[in-house]
Formats: C-alpha cells, sequence, structure tokens
C-alpha cells in the first residue's frame, strides 16, 4: 500500500500540468510559485531568486486609457532591488511612464549558469532571425521575429558564486508604443549542458492556472497572445522555456517634458534671449585663439533647486502635468574666437557638447581650438549640467551621478538636470545672436560672426549622446557633427573604460549582480528624456518632433572604440536609418551604403588599434581612439566640409583606415 500511494502521488503531480490534483477536469490549477520566500509583488515567471525578472514585463504595467499607450507602469517597492544602504526603490518617477523605455536591456535569470555559446551573438543577428534560437523577440503588431543578441553578465570580473543575469540587446532601439513578445527557448543550455529549468509559474501558467493575484493574473491573461504571437513568428510553445510580454513608452512620453519646457522657454526668450554678463575676457590666451570670452547667460529654470553645489533637485511639475517655469537662473557659458578671425572672419557659430563629466572649457581644448582656427569658426558653449563636472565627486562638486549609482531614488537628480540642459543650450544659440555683438566681442570693430542665424553643432563623446537629442529637439540649429557617440546609457555605460570609476559606488550600493543589471535598466527609462535613444524615432528616416524640421547629420566614430562601443553607435544608425560611407573601414550589419553627397551618414575611422572585448567586460585600457580620431586631417577636413556645405563626402580616398596613426 506505501508503494501504491508514492506512485499514486507521483501520477498526481504529473496531472496538475493539466486539470490539477483532486479536482475536476475543468477546475484551473493554482499558480506554481517558485518556494523563494519572495513576496507576492514578484514576477510570477521568475526563477529562484530574481524576483522582478524577467524584466521589463507586463507584471509591471497597468491599463490607463488617459495615456497615449493605454497603459502605465505599476512597479512596486518589494520587488525592486533596495540598495545597501537600506534605501527602498520608490517608484513614483517610473509610475508616471507609459511604458518601459524601448532602449531597455530585456533582462532573463535562471539558477544555472548560461553557456554563453549556445546564446545569438552579436557577429550574427541572423541567427536571432531564426525561430530555433535560443532567445527569440516577436514584435507583436507584425508577427515578426526582431533582430537582437544576446549575452551573459561578464562585466567586472564576474566570480563563479555571484548570480549571473543573461541580457537580450535588440539590434535597433525598439519602436515606441508597441508591445513584444520575448521567448526563451529550449536551444538556451547550461554550462553543464543541460537545459533550464522551466520557471514554476509559468510552467503552470501553460497548463490553465490561474492568480487573483493582480501581478500574476497580468502576465497569465497575456499569455495566449504571447503564444499566438511567438506561432506566428515560427515559436512553438513546446519549444518554449519562458514567454512573456511588454509594452515600450511613447514618443510622447518620451518626448513631452522637453518639448513643453521649449516651447515655453523659447517663447519668453524671444529671439535673442533674455541676457547675459560677460565676466572676463582674455586677450590672445592661447597661440590660436584671439579672445576667451566667459561670462553668464539668462535661462528660465524648471528646476526646483539651481545652486549647482546642491544634488538634490527635480523638475517642478505644475498642475497641468507640465514642467512649469520656476525662476531665470544663471548658467555659464564661454566663447572662444579663433585668432584667424581677425584677417579671416567673420565666422559661423559653432554650438559645442562637451565630454562625460567636462564642462564648456571643453571648447578651447587643444584640439577644438585648432579646428576653429584653422577651419574657421567662432566656438561657444555651456556645460551638460546633470553630466558635468559638477555632478562628479571632488571639492565643491554636488556628486549627484555617482550618488545617483549608489541609490537609484536619486537619478532623477541627474536625469531631470539633462531635460533642463536641452533648455540651456537651445537658450544659449538665441543668446548668442546678442553676445557676439557685444563690443567686447568685436574683433576690428565688428562682430566675428557672420550670421549668428548660421549656426551648427559639434559634439564629441557624451556631447554627441546627448547632442543627438539636442539636435532633435532644438528649431534653431538645422546641422550637426556627432563624433563618437552612440546610444543608451545602459548599455554603454559597462563598455567603456570610464565605468572603472562608477562601478564601485554601483557595487557598494548594489551588491548582487542580478540587482546591478536591472538598477540599470531603470535608469535607461529615464535617459530617454534626455539622450538620443528618446528621440531616435523623430530623426534620421523618421518624421521630427513638432516644431523642428528634418536634420542634416553626420555620425563619425573610431573603430574598437574604448570609451563608447561601437555596438552603441551602430544600434543609433540602425534606428535612424543612417547610411553608412562607403567603402568603410569596418561593416554593419543591417546599414544601407552610401557614396556620400547626402546629409546624413555615418563614417568609422580605423586607427588599427586594439580593440576592447566583444562582451559587457569593461576594457582596463584606453585604446585612445576616442580622441585620436578627431586629430587626423582626412576627419577635420570632412568635419568641416559637412558644417559648411550639408554634405558627407568621402576624404580618405577610400577605407578611412589609418594603421600606426599617432598624433
Amino acid at each position: 500500500m506505501r508503494g501504491m500511494r508514492v506512485r499514486a502521488i507521483g501520477l498526481c503531480a504529473l496531472l496538475l500540468l493539466s486539470a490539477g490534483c483532486g479536482s475536476s477536469p475543468d477546475a484551473p490549477e493554482t499558480l506554481q510559485l517558485p518556494n523563494d520566500g519572495l513576496p507576492a509583488s514578484c514576477n510570477p515567471f521568475r526563477s529562484a531568486g530574481a524576483c522582478a525578472l524577467p524584466f521589463p514585463s507586463t507584471a509591471y504595467e497597468k491599463v490607463d486609457s488617459t495615456t497615449a499607450t493605454g497603459y502605465r507602469l505599476a512597479l512596486v517597492p518589494d520587488a525592486m532591488p533596495a540598495s545597501a544602504a537600506g534605501s527602498a526603490f520608490d517608484p513614483t518617477r517610473w509610475n508616471e511612464l507609459d511604458g518601459f523605455s524601448p532602449a531597455t536591456p530585456i533582462l532573463v535569470y535562471f539558477e544555472k549558469r548560461i553557456d554563453a555559446s549556445s546564446l545569438p551573438p552579436r557577429s550574427d543577428y541572423a541567427k536571432s532571425l531564426d525561430p530555433s534560437s535560443a532567445t527569440v523577440l516577436v514584435d507583436m503588431e507584425t508577427n515578426q521575429l526582431v533582430p537582437h543578441f544576446s549575452e551573459v553578465d561578464l562585466s567586472s570580473d564576474i566570480t563563479p558564486d555571484e548570480r549571473q543575469p543573461m541580457m537580450i540587446r535588440p539590434a535597433m532601439i525598439l519602436k515606441p508604443d508597441q508591445r513584444y513578445a520575448v521567448g526563451i527557448t529550449r536551444s538556451l543550455k547550461a554550462t553543464d549542458g543541460t537545459t533550464p529549468a522551466m520557471p514554476p509559474g509559468f510552467k503552470s501558467a501553460l497548463a490553465g492556472a490561474k492568480s487573483d493575484n493582480p501581478v500574476a493574473k497580468r502576465v497569465i491573461d497575456d499569455l495566449p497572445d504571447v503564444l499566438a504571437s511567438l506561432e506566428k513568428a515560427g515559436v512553438q510553445k513546446q519549444d518554449l522555456l519562458l514567454a512573456w510580454d511588454f509594452h515600450t513608452a511613447s514618443l510622447q512620453q518620451m518626448t513631452g517634458n522637453v518639448l513643453s519646457m521649449r516651447d515655453q522657454a523659447l517663447k519668453k526668450v524671444g529671439s535673442t534671449g533674455l541676457g547675459y554678463h560677460i565676466d572676463t575676457v582674455e586677450q590672445d590666451p592661447q597661440p590660436e585663439v584671439l579672445k576667451r570670452i566667459k561670462g553668464t547667460f539668462t535661462v528660465p529654470s524648471f528646476l526646483t533647486e539651481n545652486d549647482r553645489s546642491v544634488a538634490d533637485t527635480k523638475l517642478s511639475i505644475g498642475a497641468d502635468g507640465k514642467p512649469q517655469i520656476v525662476e531665470n537662473a544663471q548658467y555659464p557659458f564661454e566663447i572662444v574666437i579663433p585668432k584667424s578671425a581677425e584677417t579671416n572672419g567673420p565666422y559661423p557659430l559653432l554650438v559645442y557638447g562637451h565630454g562625460l563629466l567636462g564642462d564648456m572649457s571643453e571648447v578651447d581644448s587643444g584640439h577644438t581650438r585648432g579646428f576653429e582656427n584653422d577651419k574657421g569658426y567662432v566656438g561657444i558653449a555651456t556645460d551638460w549640467i546633470g553630466m558635468s563636472y559638477t555632478e562628479a565627486a571632488g571639492v565643491g562638486a554636488n556628486a549627484a551621478a555617482l550618488e545617483a549609482v549608489k541609490d537609484v531614488n536619486h537619478f532623477p537628480w541627474v536625469g531631470d538636470r539633462l531635460q533642463q540642459s536641452m533648455i540651456n543650450f537651445m537658450v544659449l544659440t538665441r543668446t548668442a545672436r546678442q553676445i557676439v555683438k557685444d563690443p567686447q566681442a568685436l574683433v576690428g570693430g565688428k562682430s566675428a560672426v557672420v550670421d549668428p542665424m548660421q549656426v551648427y553643432y559639434y559634439g564629441i563623446s557624451q556631447g554627441s549622446i546627448l547632442g543627438a537629442s539636442l539636435m532633435a529637439y532644438s528649431p534653431d540649429i538645422q546641422r550637426g557633427v556627432l563624433q563618437v557617440g552612440g546610444t543608451a546609457y545602459s548599455l554603454m555605460i559597462q563598455r567603456s573604460v570610464d565605468w572603472t570609476e562608477f562601478y564601485p559606488s554601483l557595487r557598494n550600493g548594489y551588491p548582487d549582480r542580478v540587482d546591478q543589471q536591472l538598477v540599470m535598466a531603470l535608469w535607461q527609462s529615464m535617459f530617454d528624456m534626455s539622450e538620443g535613444s528618446g528621440t531616435a524615432y523623430a530623426q534620421g528616416k523618421h518624421d521630427p518632433l513638432p516644431g523642428t524640421q528634418k536634420k542634416q547629420l553626420l555620425f563619425q566614430a573610431g573603430v574598437g572604440d574604448s570609451q563608447v562601443s561601437n555596438l552603441a553607435t551602430e544600434i543609433q544608425a540602425r534606428t535612424l536609418g543612417t547610411p553608412l560611407l562607403s567603402p568603410s573601414a569596418l561593416d554593419v550589419w543591417g546599414l544601407d551604403t552610401t557614396q556620400g553627397g547626402g546629409g546624413l551618414a555615418l563614417t568609422f575611422y580605423d586607427l588599427g588599434r586594439t580593440p576592447p572585448p566583444e562582451t559587457n567586460a569593461t576594457p582596463y585600457t584606453d585604446n585612445d581612439v576616442h580622441g585620436d580620431i578627431r586629430k587626423l586631417p582626412e576627419n577635420q577636413e570632412q568635419t568641416d566640409h559637412f558644417l559648411e556645405t550639408g554634405k558627407v563626402e568621402n576624404s580618405c580616398g577610400g577605407p578611412c583606415s589609418f594603421p600606426g596613426f599617432q598624433p
């Protein structure tokens, strides 16, 4: 009898896949969850111990007819990671959004270590378009497979005793306001050669399990649509280990704040700004510089705190849900009038965007002032507040960027400043029309600027990453060169040699590897409002934002850049539909080619340097590609020709390959 009882229990367990043991055939099974002691607000399709994963997921969305997408995020504190200091996640700012970031990494965790060789690689996107791929991503509107690659976390010397999440990286930024299905198939293998276990919640949901828990109910209710879309894409239910869906945020959500701020601010400042004050004028400070002028200009500020020594600030939101002007604030500017303007001017005005945690003084850095003097431009700049020297650690700095890395709740201190930065740059562009006419800025009694309406943009590194959005928002700058940039900080940052400066703060704040990847995914939604990820579907081949027109954009990149990964540049180019200038020093999957002549292109320069890892492992040695391509005469010639004419030319006479180049 004892043996019969054991066999009966075993049979009962098998029957759970259909109707449930001891119940009528029509009775739904109770959803089975991992026995990990985690709260009911965790994702029901998780593997044991990874509360919020898979992420993003409809588990953390709710229907909301008042939003552009019809959805609103519904993140909950106890499902998201708390910091090591005990700071629970505050979902307030995220739950204002109508979907997840289209630039988000898609995160999955299995208890067994995953064999990376079983995943579709970055080197072969075509493998991800095979329904038998270990990971599949489907556009649920078209039921088409979306190209991507997948990887396991290899960042910063991950050790065998640490949990190792898996990331799915789409080949382009996902469409705004779109629903996507994600599938993990039985082609996925663990490092021991076995197939990872199907999460119990998903397994029981496939068998018809139900739940009254609102988080679980969302994913269960969506599952039939998910399975149907996957099947139309060629992925069969019996081949799945896991499947779920999520919605992306709308373009209106990602751009609404800055568009409203722009329209309010530019209406107030008019065509020439609200005023400025010149603090210093240096005569002949460098051989290439005739005058270096520093001062402040007046900007309508939407921030609750404009004292840059204070870390805590946020946008002031009015009763209508839109940012509102708090006060007029003073922000710094710097102008560089080149020596050659004495004899060859007047020149166009060149708005310059500086690099990571830098400042406006980079408009006077060695390469930049040399370019301005040789090619004939008057440079002007301000700080990218939010990602400037002020937000770095140091004497007199507010260290907001490092605070945001340690505690994700502080990320709006950075994200909201970056939105204000967009306004600062646009207002500076208009205020410059008066500054260049100031008696202290004249050269030989005349303006050094031929026409303040003839204004271009030149952004390098962070100045390219953020400059892509500035170009999308600005009604005044029609042409720009975006050099060694890309899109999606959540993708770029770990792949940058600069990550070594930030990673200790993240690890101290969130020691667990799964939590770290989740925190970076949460960052991305806040970044979308200021970096090029949020405006990607309003540039290039796409319709421009309201109040602007299509822009002329030249993207330049260095092969094997160890500061901004080529991967981020390529994703941006594919999303915008940017053609690759041919012949190219680097082949890029999914891009059309151009021989030049148009107003949109990507050029790669190859210096023959040792490239960084293909994984998300952080490079510890800077190969200097990032800073050296701008020193090539061919690069400077291409940049100048494009700014002057709006036409892309190949100034290299073939692929832009310069092995052994040392400036």
